[in-house]
C-alpha cells in the first residue's frame, strides 16, 4: 500500500501509474479502502468506470472521499453506466433485503436508505437506496422520503436519457415496495411500533 501510494502520486518515489496500479489493485479487490481510493484516484481520468467500480470499494470500507469522488465521476459517466456498475456491485455485499420481506423498523429503514444512497459502509446503490427510502416514507418518516426525493431529482437533472433510463427501475421498485409492504404488515407492526 505504501508502494503503491508513491508510485500513483509520485511522493516518495518517481510516478509510475500502471506499477503503482499493479500494486494497489490486488489489496483493492480484497476490499482495502486505501488501496481502492488510491486506485479511483489515479483512474479517474482515463477510465472512469473502473475508478467508479473502486470508489464504491473505497466507500463501502468507510472512506470518507469515496462519496465525493463517486458523485464526480457519476458527471462523466452516462446513468445507464452508474446504475450498470452498481447493479454489477449489488451482489458484493449489499444490505440484504429480509427474509421472506420481513417487516424492518423505521429507524432501520432510514439507515439503509441513506448508507445506499451515499455508498458509505456499503456500496452504492440508488435502486436499493429508493426501495428502503420509500418504506421508510410509507412509514412517516421524513428523513427517508428527503433520500427518495433526492435521487429522484439526481435522475431529473442528468436528462431525458436518464429519466427514461431510471422510469423503469422506479416503477419496478415501487412495485416491489408495496409488495413488501403488504406482505410484512407495516401499517399493524408500525402501530405495535
Amino acid at each position: 500500500l505504501i508502494v503503491g501510494r508513491a508510485l500513483v502520486t509520485g511522493k516518495g518515489a518517481p510516478r509510475s501509474f500502471a506499477k503503482g496500479q499493479a500494486l494497489l489493485r490486488p489489496l483493492a479487490d480484497k476490499g482495502s479502502a486505501g488501496a481502492a481510493i488510491l486506485l479511483a484516484m489515479s483512474l479517474k481520468s482515463n477510465d472512469p468506470e473502473s475508478a467508479y467500480r473502486y470508489a464504491m470499494i473505497a466507500g463501502k470500507g468507510g472512506h470518507v472521499q469515496a462519496p465525493a469522488l463517486m458523485d464526480r465521476l457519476e458527471q462523466n459517466l452516462t446513468t445507464k453506466q452508474v446504475l450498470n456498475i452498481q447493479l454489477e456491485q449489488a451482489s458484493q455485499g449489499q444490505f440484504k433485503k429480509t427474509k421472506g420481506n420481513g417487516f424492518v423498523p423505521i429507524v432501520e429503514l432510514r439507515s439503509r436508505a441513506q448508507s445506499s444512497l451515499r455508498g458509505r459502509g456499503v456500496f452504492r446503490n440508488y435502486a436499493n437506496a429508493y426501495y428502503w427510502a420509500l418504506l421508510g416514507e410509507a412509514a412517516g418518516d421524513l428523513s427517508a422520503a428527503g433520500v427518495a426525493e433526492e435521487i429522484e431529482g439526481r435522475m431529473r437533472f442528468r436528462g431525458t436519457e436518464a429519466s427514461n433510463v431510471w422510469q423503469k427501475i422506479a416503477e419496478d421498485t415501487q412495485y416491489k415496495v408495496l409488495s413488501n409492504w403488504l406482505d410484512a404488515n407495516y401499517p399493524d407492526k408500525l402501530g405495535a411500533e
